[in-house]
This record gives structure tokens, C-alpha cells and sequence, in this order.
């Protein structure tokens, strides 16, 4: 019987910042766009909502790695002890959402339909018919924790095959960007396509070789601040298409996710009092935060409250925000004995 043992309790607060702060930024864009249209990926706050998410699968890979590379062994034990607590980390809330949302928005999945959202299959079997707003990340990140004791094995086996599979994912990566997505067409238009998992597996990849390579280095403190300026000015002032997850804006604003997370994985600053507990508290409940925002947009408007966008908005971040600390309150007994080192 697989059994959760403790994990390493140190935790790095300056990833939960960042994770956090994206969990943050992405519900006030998502929130926008269901209120008013897609934004502009001209401007910043319309390309963050694409590369808040890239963030996060960087942090995942990253968080992943430092959790679990020096402790995972090819054991039935260490994989079966991974893989319940990523089926813990996922699998209830993502349930509980998928519920609601059919609950609100009167969905009536199929039999078929229902049993790829409860077991994220619909990743794999069908990337349009998930049902919770938001749940295409998740179905994505499913199939990352597959791929994550691969790299780990591969990583400490044999270093030829993990980078040929490294490149490999690199090479996926380019063909998505520069092959089957049209850089004069809107990402929006080709949806299936840009959230196949093959297209952002090597954004997780990206965070898991950070702690590959880094993870034991130190630098001078002044890198960290300019990594983050050069990841931020990418952000704000690159000049892009139409399509900013397609060729060559495809690789600027990744190169810009990646020197984000960089930035706070390296930095030695960190916030006291308050606003270190407000941030490592977003960071805790980001997934929380991330899965729920939508679905309390959509109960408001089911219930009609009829108010002004900009009001209707905060209304929907407080609320989701509240819940989600909340729900981080009631499952925290259940988590305690197995905390790591990020909020993963």
C-alpha cells in the first residue's frame, strides 16, 4: 500500500510570490475577457493572460524538480507515494469545479464526455470538450506529471537520452510555433492546436532543467533584478503580430517567462510581515484561485446581479479569493504531513 511520506517542509517563498502574483494577473485578465472580449495581445495585460500561463508551467517543472529529483527512485513506493499526491493536489478540486460548472451553466455532458473531465483524459481524447473554464491548463499539467518521472529517471540513468528528449521537446515545440500555428491568425481561432499538451510540454521541460542546472549555483545579487527588467520590457515592449504564441513572438515571450522565473527563483529579497504572509498566501491558493475564478463569474451571472463591469469584477475577485483561502483553511489538516518546498 502506497503511503504519503513527509516531504521536505522548507519551502521557497519567493516562487509562491510569483505564483501568487500570475494567479493574481491572470484572473483579473481572464475576468476582463469574459467581461468585455478578448484584450489586445498588443497590450500587456492581454499578453500576460497568455504567458501567465507559461509561467506557471515553468513553475511547476521548476517546483517538481526541487521536490522530488533527489529523492525519486524508479521504486513502485517513490512513483505510486508521486503520483497520490499529485491525484491529491489535482483531482478534488478539479471535481468539485467540473461539478458546479455543469451545475451553472446547465451542462449536460455525455456519459463519455463526464468521464474524460473526472479523469483529465479529455486532454488527450478530446482537447474541446473540457467543462470547467480554465481546466485545458489542468489537463495539460496531467499530462506533465507523466512526463515528469521520465525526466527524472532519463536525468540521473542516462544524460544522452535526457537531452536527446529535451531536444526532442524543443524541436515539438519550434514545429507548433513556426509550422502548424499561422502567425497571421489569432491564437484564439486555432485553440485545439495551441493548447495540445505537445505544445507546452516544453514550457514545464524549461522549469524542471532550471532546477537542473541551477538549482546548486548561486549569483551575484544583481542578476536577478536585471533578469526580471529584461523579462518584464520583453513583456511590455516587444512588438508582436497578430498571433503572439506563433513564431518568432513565440520564443521572445518564452525567453521572457523563463527570465521571470529566474529572476524570483534566484533572488534572496523577500517581503515582511504582512505583505509576505498576503503573498505566500496567493502562492498557496494560486491553483485554487486559478480553477474557481470562473466559476464564480458564471454564478453571478447566473444569479443575475446586475452591476456595473468594473464593480462586477472586484465583486468576483474578492469572492474568489475568499473561497479559496478558505478552501486551502479546510484542507490544510490534510496536506500538513506532506508540505514541500513550493506551492505545488
Amino acid at each position: 500500500m502506497t503511503t504519503l511520506s513527509p516531504l521536505p517542509s522548507k519551502r521557497l517563498y519567493n516562487l509562491d510570490y510569483l505564483r501568487g502574483l500570475a494567479a493574481l494577473g491572470i484572473m483579473a485578465v481572464h475576468l476582463s475577457t469574459l467581461a468585455v472580449g478578448p484584450l489586445s495581445t498588443q497590450s500587456f495585460p492581454g499578453r500576460y493572460g497568455v504567458y501567465g500561463v507559461s509561467i506557471f508551467y515553468i513553475l511547476s517543472g521548476l517546483t517538481l524538480f526541487l521536490v522530488y529529483f533527489d529523492r525519486m527512485q524508479p521504486t513502485r513506493h517513490d512513483l505510486g507515494n508521486y503520483f497520490l499526491r499529485r491525484f491529491l493536489r489535482i483531482f478534488p478540486l478539479l471535481w468539485l469545479v467540473t461539478f458546479l460548472t455543469m451545475f451553472v451553466r446547465d451542462i449536460v455532458p455525455s456519459d463519455a464526455g463526464l468521464f474524460y473531465n473526472l479523469t483529465g483524459l479529455f486532454a488527450v481524447t478530446d482537447r474541446h470538450g473540457y467543462i470547467a473554464a480554465g481546466a485545458w491548463c489542468v489537463g495539460n499539467e496531467l499530462i506533465f506529471y507523466l512526463f515528469f518521472p521520465i525526466f527524472v529517471i532519463l536525468a540521473k540513468k542516462s544524460r544522452l537520452a535526457f537531452y536527446l528528449l529535451s531536444c526532442i521537446t524543443l524541436i515539438v515545440y519550434l514545429y507548433f510555433a513556426f509550422f502548424r500555428l499561422n502567425p497571421s491568425v489569432s491564437y484564439l481561432n486555432q485553440w485545439l492546436d495551441y493548447i495540445n499538451p505537445l505544445n507546452q510540454l516544453f514550457l514545464f521541460l524549461a522549469g524542471f532543467l532550471m532546477g537542473y542546472f541551477f538549482h546548486k549555483k548561486s549569483f551575484p545579487a544583481i542578476v536577478s533584478p536585471l533578469c526580471l527588467a529584461a523579462g518584464l520590457a520583453l513583456l511590455f515592449f516587444y512588438p508582436a503580430a497578430i498571433n503572439i504564441a506563433a513564431g518568432i513572438p513565440r520564443m521572445v515571450f518564452t525567453a521572457a517567462s523563463i527570465l521571470i522565473c529566474f529572476a524570483f527563483y534566484k533572488t534572496s529579497f523577500r517581503f515582511k510581515g504582512f505583505s509576505d504572509k498576503i503573498l505566500t498566501t496567493l502562492g498557496i491558493t494560486g491553483y485554487s484561485i486559478y480553477l474557481l475564478h470562473p466559476l464564480v463569474w458564471y454564478t453571478l451571472l447566473h444569479f443575475r446581479f446586475h452591476l456595473a463591469t468594473m464593480p462586477l469584477i472586484i465583486i468576483c475577485m474578492l469572492i474568489t479569493l475568499v473561497l479559496s483561502y478558505c478552501l486551502h483553511k479546510f484542507t490544510a489538516p490534510f496536506s500538513r504531513p506532506h508540505k514541500n518546498i513550493a506551492s505545488q
